[in-house]
């Protein structure tokens, strides 16, 4: 499923980046082994570094608004250092794998002097995958199974046959440059399956979030705590004790974690707007304490700081309450008013001035679902 380019939002410098993904890949075999040999007996940990930490500005908690503001996305979003651009950044091999499918893409309204990006799709075996996305350049054994076709959509295609790279040998590499300034990192682990308010929903869908995990939990505890060092806000800086965040966002009564416009669902997830009213619509909270709400309004990206004397944190609302958020303009009357009609239920009134008015604008609300 293809995404539209992502929009730059000028405040904070943040880029939300958007992706299409698929979960592929092999799990354990019936002998308690992965494909490729290794003992599923104990637990996976990544022993190398995938990129060096020391050329990272700052990455991102996962479950956060992302995929061009549009909804709650399961990737970690990597960004170099200021400084680096130009520089080829080494991806390595965290632990012993197989590049499994591979694109060659550019996605569309991207800016002259662009470098036309790979997705990438790794088994680590036991039922554990990688995905990446917004991969610079590949080894040449890579390319010469793959595509090196331009594609406008970056959904891997299998490879021919498995490309095996051992823990700690590079197989791409990072470039930032024009207008690309971070690259995605998700995992996904079969053994794990994520908890939603409306679980059928996301398991008819075949969601990319039922299994995905921290993708630095994975990694040995020094290394591990190198990335935790880093994640902090999208495009902006690392947030001391903060956590790796989890795409288990919904919060029972509570506006807290993914909306949608039906009660009804399908095998795939909307991506439509009514007005100023998206679907999905979610609302979770950052690394900074941020209310971060996407495609609700003309800019899809309302943020509510823990300055801002509306705030609060979405968790703890079981009735209603109206956000004023602090987003550009910094001026902005515009307002949300979230309201719970019940445990599944919430009906949202969105303004675009004069601030929270006194009584909830029934007749301008939509209701949204689990």
């Amino acid at each position: 499923m293809a995404r539209p380019w992502p929009a730059i939002i000028a405040a904070g410098a943040a880029l939300w980046l958007s992706v299409a993904c698929r979960s592929e890949g092999s799990g354990p075999t019936a002998s308690g082994t992965s494909t490729s040999g290794r003992s599923c007996a104990t637990p996976l940990l990544f022993s190398d570094y995938i990129i060096d930490p020391g050329s990272v500005k700052v990455v991102s908690q996962i479950g956060i608004v992302g995929g061009g503001n549009t909804e709650l996305v399961g990737r970690s979003y990597v960004f170099a250092k200021d400084g680096l651009d130009g520089l080829r950044l080494p991806l390595s091999a965290p632990t012993d794998l197989d590049v499994i499918g591979a694109a060659h893409y550019q996605p569309s309204g991207t800016p002259p002097g662009y470098v036309a990006d790979w997705s990438l799709l790794l088994d680590a075996g036991c039922g554990t995958r990688i995905e990446l996305y917004h991969v610079k350049d590949i080894a040449d054994a890579i390319k010469s199974v793959a595509s090196t076709t331009i594609a406008t959509t970056s959904a891997y295609q299998s490879l021919s046959k498995r490309v095996p790279f051992r823990s700690g040998e590079t197989f791409g590499w990072y470039i930032k440059g024009v207008n690309s300034i971070a690259w995605d990192f998700i995992v996904h682990r079969d053994a794990v399956t994520n908890a939603f308010a409306n679980q059928a929903r996301y398991v008819a869908s075949n969601s990319n979030l039922l299994h995905v995990v921290c993708p630095y939990d994975l990694f040995t505890a020094s290394k591990k705590a190198a990335y935790y060092a880093l994640i902090g806000t999208v495009g902006g800086t690392p947030v001391p004790g903060a956590s790796c965040g989890t795409v288990e966002r919904d919060v029972a009564g509570t506006p807290a974690g993914q909306w949608f416009l039906s009660a009804a669902f399908g095998s795939s997830f909307p991506n439509t707007k009514d007005g100023n009213y998206g679907d999905p619509l979610p609302i979770v909270l950052g690394a900074d304490r941020t209310v971060y709400i996407g495609h609700t309004g003309p800019t899809d990206d309302l943020r509510i700081e823990q300055a801002n004397a509306t705030w609060r944190d979405p968790a703890t609302i079981t009735t209603s309450w109206c956000y004023q958020p602090s987003t550009l303009p910094a001026s902005s009357a515009a307002w949300l008013w979230l309201r719970m009609a019940g445990a599944t239920t919430m009906d949202v009134a969105y303004g675009s001035a004069g601030g929270c008015p006194a009584v909830f604008p029934a007749a301008d609300a939509r209701r949204y679902y689990r």
